[in-house]
């Protein structure tokens, strides 16, 4: 399987994770969380290289830590 197979396969994928308001969180979310004195926007996209759920920033960058969904909101 190739790294757009799985992407493709994840797309959508409930990630097993709760947001603090108990909504599920999907792979595309968009979600809201508080970070250093602000509220930010980030998506929830799926990442093969560590075959995890992981938070898209909105300048780009993938965290390379673990979701803790209890931290965000479902948005979207």
């Amino acid at each position: 399987m190739t790294a757009e197979d799985a992407k493709a396969a994840f797309k959508g994928a409930f990630t097993g994770m709760f947001d603090k308001k108990g909504n599920p969180i999907h792979e595309g979310d968009k979600v809201r969380l508080y970070y250093k004195g602000q509220y930010v926007i980030c998506e929830v996209v799926y990442e093969t290289r560590n075959a995890a759920f992981l938070i898209k920033w909105p300048d780009g960058y993938v965290n390379q830590y673990f979701m803790n969904g209890s931290n965000y909101e479902v948005v979207s």
